[in-house]
């Protein structure tokens, strides 16, 4: 299992709150048609999907249970301030909550700054896994098959920032089991990435 995550030079991971979400999984077409459904060079999210399970955040969950943003994000802002959620100014968790409403899918956290090619995508996937994996006689396990599929893990990270330097950044953890099961897998990356 490979995995390849997507964060800008001041999404680090260290200093940060981390939220992460129960993982979904999708086939290689879903993964395309959700992050690169108009041209294979630019990862871009599908507005027909924004409402989907794959990216609307409503609909998302953590550990099983249904992910309730504004609890969690409040309750990360009480911590960082070593108080309680109830004990936090109203107005300014009244202005917190409106804001974190409006949050409904992940694309309201765009732009999401990847310059990746679904090919340069691909291409990361093969060159982190072992070189026996990339013989051609190892290939199953890179592309799988439909018996044993094998799954590539994409991570995004949304950035929700504070100006307030006693609050940290919270980075939400949003991952994607890609599903490759053989000759499907290797047909799609054929015709749509490495042509």
């Amino acid at each position: 299992m490979s995995s390849v995550e997507l964060k800008d030079e001041e999404n680090t991971i260290k200093g940060n709150h981390i939220i992460e979400l129960d993982g979904i999984c999708v086939t290689i077409d879903e993964f395309i048609e959700l992050f690169y459904y108009k041209d294979k060079n630019h990862f871009e999210m599908n507005p027909l999907k924004y409402d989907s399970d794959y990216l609307n955040l409503k609909k998302r969950t953590k550990q099983g249970i249904r992910f309730n943003i504004t609890q969690e994000i409040l309750g990360l802002y009480a911590n960082d301030m070593h108080t309680t959620i109830d004990k936090l100014e109203t107005v300014s968790t009244m202005d917190i909550k409106k804001k974190l409403l409006s949050l409904s899918s992940i694309h309201h956290f765009c732009p999401i700054n990847n310059a990746l090619t679904l090919r340069q995508l691909f291409e990361q996937v093969i060159m982190d896994s072992s070189y026996e994996n990339t013989l051609p006689e190892n290939i199953h396990k890179i592309i799988g098959t439909i018996d044993e599929p094998v799954y590539h893990i994409f991570n995004i990270y949304l950035r929700l920032r504070n100006d307030n330097n006693i609050i940290k950044n919270i980075l939400l953890k949003y991952s994607y089991y890609v599903k490759c099961s053989g000759e499907t897998c290797l047909q799609t990356l054929i015709d749509d990435i490495l042509i």
